[in-house]
């Protein structure tokens, strides 16, 4: 975060990034139309093996309408002077070399992290603020395989990866570090294949078979190994241990499971529990099946709970103080989420708290997101896939009503539009794709409004309709 001083454990490039934190937020300050006290961060993503940093700003729709208010010609300067202006810290920095690719420019550093900033140049009337702007590391690279909650492909761009060739259904990439193995990636029927060409080495296949939810095998690029394909549920190799400073319930809790409920928790699993989050579906040692879960209460301090998986969805009248109305309850049950926030009462402490509410799709059961987990991380959204977000949307996205996004970019690199909204059971934005040519003049089923045509559009008001005379 700005103001503190890198670490010696940080990489090259983050320390880079905090320098540019102070940039950014120096520049900000100083050339936008309005000077709120906006504040500059470098927020860590994990949906990224190894994770990278990204630079937000946070706050920013304060800023946005004043931006987009501007002459065209001021939006530009402004956009460009900032970016000119981190490329020149860039510059002057002791990297290694730089390279540049169809949408980054990456600067590489000799601990082997890079920072990437994209090349993208302004376009008008879309509260562009900052280029996208990334710290990298490839240092010790891994990537999940077979995951399709993180698609093999997009985490090669980000590890600086760049498809150089396609032939048989197969994708060649090559890093842009020339010390980086070769690789191959393709899919098949029967699942995921990875050949990884070391210099000096025989070629390495990895191949993950499509066989159940989750599956997935984790790569060292460096060190790659065939070994049987890994569940997500599974030890992955060398992580048998799970750090106790770094989650948010102490470690010991993992043998209480195994001695209550006869499952050994670890890697992945491990950590969700420990952080306050359910696990998989697991199997227990009397044969039932469930999520665990963390209960802290009031009175016999944390305890254990196994959510049992159930055939189909129940809805009452009420969840948590919650009265269902009949939309409420059409649209748990069709979409799995019920498209608003609204109050709720804890039911260990009494306490109110607004939350989404949705439905866990493994165990058909009703799951609960606090507004306060999610909505701070929509507040530092400036753009999402590629589309710059404007107030208005965040806000709507911070109630649970829908939006409409168009060209957007999937993690494959292709376009795509959809209705973005808040998911209780994913814990994060789910997008619902829309096919390609479909009308734009379409109602979200669970916002209950018309979506707007694009993203630039979103919060315009409409324009009165003509009168028409009454024909003679």
């Amino acid at each position: 975060m700005i103001g503190e001083r890198p670490g010696a454990n940080q990489t090259l490039a983050q320390q880079t990034l905090s320098i540019i934190c102070q940039l950014v937020q120096n520049w900000l300050q100083e050339h936008l139309p309005t000077n709120p006290q906006l504040q500059v961060i470098a927020e860590p993503d994990d949906t990224s093996i190894p994770v990278i940093d990204n630079l937000y700003v946070a706050q920013s729709h304060l800023v946005e309408r004043p931006f987009v208010d501007l002459p065209v010609d001021e939006q530009r300067n402004r956009y460009e002077g900032i970016h000119d202006a981190v490329f020149d810290v860039l510059d002057r920095l002791r990297t290694v070399e730089k390279k540049q690719s169809h949408t980054s420019n990456f600067y590489i550093f000799a601990d082997q992290s890079a920072v990437a900033v994209s090349n993208d140049r302004f376009r008008p009337n879309q509260s562009q603020l900052i280029p996208l702007i990334q710290a990298l590391a490839w240092k010790q690279p891994m990537l999940q395989v077979g995951d399709e909650q993180m698609p093999t492909n997009f985490n090669l761009h980000r590890l600086g990866y760049q498809m150089t060739a396609f032939a048989n259904e197969t994708t060649i990439y090559k890093h842009l570090d020339e010390t980086m193995p070769l690789l191959a990636h393709s899919r098949t029927g029967d699942g995921q294949h990875l050949t990884v060409f070391n210099l000096g080495q025989p070629p390495v296949i990895v191949s993950v078979p499509q066989i159940g939810q989750g599956r997935s095998q984790l790569v060292h690029l460096r060190e790659p190994d065939c070994t049987t394909p890994l569940a997500l549920n599974q030890e992955a190799p060398g992580s048998n241990h799970v750090e106790e400073a770094k989650t948010r319930y102490p470690a010991s809790l993992l043998n209480q499971v195994a001695s209550q409920f006869g499952v050994q928790l670890t890697g992945d699993n491990a950590k969700r529990l420990l952080n306050g989050q359910k696990t998989d579906v697991v199997i227990t040692g009397d044969g039932s099946t469930g999520k665990l879960y963390i209960l802290n209460t009031p009175d016999a301090g944390l305890q254990l709970v196994l959510q049992d998986v159930r055939r189909e969805l129940t809805l009452k009248d009420s969840y948590l103080g919650h009265v269902f109305t009949d939309k409420d309850k059409q649209n748990l049950t069709k979409y799995g989420d019920m498209g608003r926030a609204v109050d709720l009462i804890d039911k260990q402490s009494g306490q109110k708290f607004t939350g989404f509410i949705g439905v866990d799709k493994d165990t058909k059961t009703l799951t609960v997101l606090r507004a306060d987990q999610i909505r701070p991380k929509i507040e530092r959204m400036s753009h999402l896939k590629g589309i710059p977000l404007n107030g208005l949307q965040k806000q709507r996205l911070m109630e649970g009503k829908a939006i409409r996004l168009d060209n957007m970019t999937s993690k494959a690199g292709t376009s795509f539009s959809a209705y973005v909204r808040v998911s209780a059971a994913g814990r994060n934005l789910r997008f619902d794709h829309i096919p390609t040519g479909q009308s734009q003049k379409v109602v979200s089923a669970q916002s209950g409004q018309k979506a707007p045509t694009s993203a630039a559009e979103e919060g315009k008001p409409a324009k009165p309709k003509r009168a028409v005379k009454p024909k003679p």
